[in-house]
């Protein structure tokens, strides 16, 4: 429930930095320059098709959105090859991001520090790196007011140092985002780890089999376990399959994946406590046991999910 009324909150108090238009074309065949806010879509599902003439990018909130080409076809250095950013020639992880859309996939122009935050002074920082977890904020402890968040990215701030405590979820997935932090939060923040944000369609498969996925235009998977996926393709779910204690049969099961692993995978949602109920070859869990253990999860600065009886429900 409080993840629930962070999410809520959150939209209370950001605010988009602009509003982007959109324009559709089939594919570019000429100079095309993108000079302000726009979602570019090319429904071109041809890699050779899709851009034969230039596609120059000049301005940092544009998105080009494939519709029908996965990431690993537009990543590819060959295929960017008439794609420009500010006058230089677009290549993936050094002056852009591309990451999975729907059934395709976007591109973004590159932000190596997507987020910058602010104290009551106005001083800010931006170099958060993507992924880590910072629970060590230094002069920034309990000093943030504000922060800007660049679209495509997410960022979960919480009051202590471990990740629990009063917490949120902000996903910038249509827009830049501006945000005030609420009261709650208010030169509070002692924890913050910032995520890429995929954008995958509603269609998943419960297996670790990127082939099926991919014949059946899938856009994540999960496997019952933390294998450090790195799919460009996918959106991967690790799971926290069951934490320590006894099953009904009396068996001592100790708890696994570790957070370690987890984490490693820098993914922005994690499954936990698959079939909590089924005892006899699960540890058996009550509705308290899992409560004890929800702050662990909160620690990861993932969106959880929660197992229960044999179906995932989200909390958000």
């Amino acid at each position: 429930m409080r993840r629930i009324l962070s999410t809520l909150l959150s939209i209370l108090f950001s605010a988009a930095l602009y509003a982007n238009t959109s324009t559709k074309v089939e594919c570019v065949t000429e100079l095309v320059t993108l000079t302000t806010p726009i979602d570019y879509i090319i429904t071109s599902d041809s890699e050779t098709d899709a851009i034969t003439g230039t596609l120059a990018i000049a301005n940092d909130c544009v998105a080009v959105i494939f519709e029908n080409l996965k990431p690993t076809v537009t990543s590819k250095t060959a295929f960017l090859a008439n794609v420009t950013i500010n006058g230089r020639k677009a290549v993936d992880g050094t002056n852009c991001h591309v990451a999975v859309y729907r059934h395709g996939s976007i591109l973004f122009p590159y932000c190596k520090t997507p987020l910058t935050v602010y104290n009551e002074a106005g001083e800010s920082k931006s170099a958060w790196t993507v992924g880590s977890a910072y629970r060590v904020l230094s002069k920034w402890d309990n000093c943030i007011t504000r922060f800007t968040l660049k679209r495509g990215y997410m960022v979960t701030m919480a009051n202590h140092s471990d990740g629990t405590g009063y917490s949120h979820v902000f996903v910038a997935q249509d827009e830049d985002l501006d945000v005030t932090l609420p009261a709650a939060m208010q030169q509070s923040v002692s924890f913050l780890r910032v995520f890429e944000w995929n954008y995958p369609g509603k269609k998943g498969l419960a297996e670790d089999n990127t082939k099926a996925a991919g014949l059946m235009n899938m856009g994540w998977f999960y496997n019952w376990a933390a294998s450090n996926y790195q799919y460009q393709n996918f959106d991967y779910v690790p799971e926290r399959h069951h934490e320590s204690g006894w099953t009904k049969n009396g068996e001592y099961k100790g708890a696994w994946p570790s957070w370690d692993e987890i984490n490693s995978n820098v993914a922005t949602h994690v499954l936990g406590m698959n079939e909590p109920d089924n005892g006899s070859v699960e540890v058996y869990m009550t509705p308290e046991d899992m409560f004890k253990h929800h702050k662990d999860y909160l620690k990861s600065g993932n969106k959880i999910e929660h197992q229960l009886t044999n179906q995932a429900i989200s909390q958000y």
